[in-house]
């Protein structure tokens, strides 16, 4: 049985117009809280095992013929990116607050992962690689600050995949296409570059996957929404 409409659901606005200040400062305290809160926990779950005395190889003995592509570089420094983007595309606080808090959980989820299932990579030292690349000074700043033991999930992986799902909802035509071209890049930049392998890209990206879900889920009276007139005498109405 059909229930009564509750009245009109206005979609926000559309990505392309500037964001409010209001929406600008919403995502500056989330980003830093967000900052601290990754570099606390991935330097921290670096830090501990580090100590370890063993650590899990994950990974099969085929992975490590995958060819260092310094170049893919590019796109893996690329990923920092993806976070600023939020309140171009994501044009409400309620909006943001349920990707920051995604987030934020997310992180702990992927720092708990690091702890709890200690790995390490098989490739060779990427900072030990030289060459006449004129990306390998790119490479190697990418190593460095991915630091050595948090693989398993990858946590570059998951945020990237968390918010461009979650953008992927709001844009449309080339937008959308661009960003899944960007979203494969990037997950192919990670491996290609020696930073991790295949069970750490899949387990990340279904972290991601899990993440957007949850976004999307507490903002869904926000998204766009279909009306059919046929149904819906009155367009705008949103009838579940």
């Amino acid at each position: 049985m059909r229930e009564r409409c509750r009245g009109p659901r206005t979609a926000p606005a559309a990505p392309g117009r500037l964001p409010s200040a209001a929406v600008i400062r919403r995502f500056l305290g989330w980003w830093a809280v967000l900052t601290l809160e990754f570099a606390v926990i991935y330097a921290g779950a670096d830090f501990l095992v580090g100590h370890y005395p063993w650590r899990w190889h994950l990974y099969l003995n085929s992975e490590l013929a995958v060819p260092l592509v310094p170049g893919m570089a590019f796109f893996y420094l690329s990923a920092i990116l993806i976070v600023p983007l939020a309140p171009f595309v994501l044009r409400t606080r309620a909006e943001l607050d349920a990707l920051a808090r995604s987030i934020a959980i997310e992180i702990l989820a992927a720092g708990a992962c690091f702890v709890l299932v200690p790995t390490e990579l098989g490739y060779a030292p990427v900072a030990s690689v030289t060459g006449e690349s004129p990306w390998l000074p790119w490479l190697h700043f990418a190593d460095l600050v991915n630091l050595d033991y948090n693989a398993v999930p990858s946590l570059h992986v998951a945020l990237f995949v968390t918010c461009a799902g979650v953008y992927f909802a709001r844009l449309r035509g080339f937008a959308r296409l661009a960003l899944g071209v960007w979203t494969l890049a990037t997950a192919l930049s990670t491996v290609l570059t020696h930073q991790h392998h295949a069970i750490d890209v899949l387990t990340g990206a279904a972290l991601g996957y899990w993440a957007v879900v949850r976004a999307l889920r507490s903002t869904a009276p926000l998204l766009p929404f279909v009306t059919n007139p046929r149904t819906d005498p009155e367009e705008g109405q949103c009838c579940p």
